[in-house]
């Protein structure tokens, strides 16, 4: 005896059930002529990371890319991810520490939280901030 009746075990599976079994015979035949343990899979082309700008950058699959740390808006030489030791600096942050402008380092280096960036990001003082040079006029 079966549950739901005699005539239940005759009765066709409900069309979600055959979609499941027939999803379930192709991955089959998919290991079958892959070989075992195997799943054919198209193969993509990875992203490319390095030139992606910012406002297009896809932090999922590039998230050691610069942009993908993020600048406080209202002051953009302040990384929103750092206030404190334990927040560490993501490989994105380091990067992007590395091109804030000398003009960030001259205003805020005495600023608790781009002190604490610059311990995060660089603790081994590595990075050398540098004033922009200027050159002297060409005399005509």
């Amino acid at each position: 005896h079966v549950c739901g009746g005699p005539d239940a075990a005759k009765a066709k599976p409900p069309a979600a059930a055959r979609s499941l079994r027939a999803e379930e015979l192709a991955r089959a035949e998919n290991r079958t002529a892959a070989g075992p343990g195997a799943e054919r899979r198209e193969l993509q082309a990875p992203p490319n990371c390095d030139h992606q700008v910012q406002g297009t950058v896809d932090c999922v699959a590039c998230p050691e890319n610069m942009y993908c740390c993020l600048l406080e808006e209202d002051e953009p030489c302040i990384m929103q991810s750092i206030i404190k030791e334990r927040d560490g600096c993501t490989v994105a942050c380091q990067k992007r520490y590395q091109t804030l402008p000398y003009r960030c380092y001259e205003d805020f280096r005495m600023h608790q939280r781009f002190a604490q960036m610059m311990k995060n990001c660089d603790p081994t003082n590595i990075f050398e901030w540098r004033p922009p040079t200027t050159l002297a006029p060409v005399a005509q």
